[in-house]
């Protein structure tokens, strides 16, 4: 399992946060564990999530909120994507060419606007984003 730090901008508020990616292989790779974000964006809680919860992970920050008594916590979900789209009559390799200079955009949930949307401006190590004074917290705590 790969994870890197995602900074998202507040489409709303221009106001930026992370949130964590998680890439893998397959699905049985995956740990089970969710990142949540403290409204001010400054500290991730990586939550373990209960066979329950995987099809709503809003039970998994109710959850989260309640055991660590902190309602500041926020799941950051994907919202939408946006592809490149084929127009009109365009030859397939411009499209091609087209699609690969604008990759997919990916909109998530904003944590200063609960109606609004944020975008990725940036990616990090998760390495650089605690040497930067980030902060990420496991729950329950990983045994390494």
């Amino acid at each position: 399992m790969n994870r890197e730090i995602l900074w998202l901008r507040s489409s709303t508020t221009g106001k930026e946060f992370p949130t964590v990616l998680d890439s893998a292989d397959t699905d049985m790779d995956w740990d089970g564990y969710i990142p949540f974000v403290d409204n001010e964006g400054k500290e991730i809680v990586m939550a373990q999530t209960k066979p329950s919860e995987v099809q709503d992970f809003g039970l998994t920050q109710k959850r989260l909120r309640a055991e660590l008594k902190r309602e500041d916590l926020t799941y950051i979900d994907l919202l939408r994507t946006e592809r490149c789209k084929l127009k009109r009559n365009e030859p397939f390799q411009s499209f091609l060419k087209r699609s690969e200079e604008s990759p997919t955009k990916h909109f998530y949930r904003d944590i200063f606007d609960p109606e609004g949307e944020a975008v990725t401006f940036k990616k990090e190590s998760i390495s650089g984003y605690v040497s930067h004074g980030g902060k990420i917290a496991y729950y329950p705590p990983v045994n390494e």
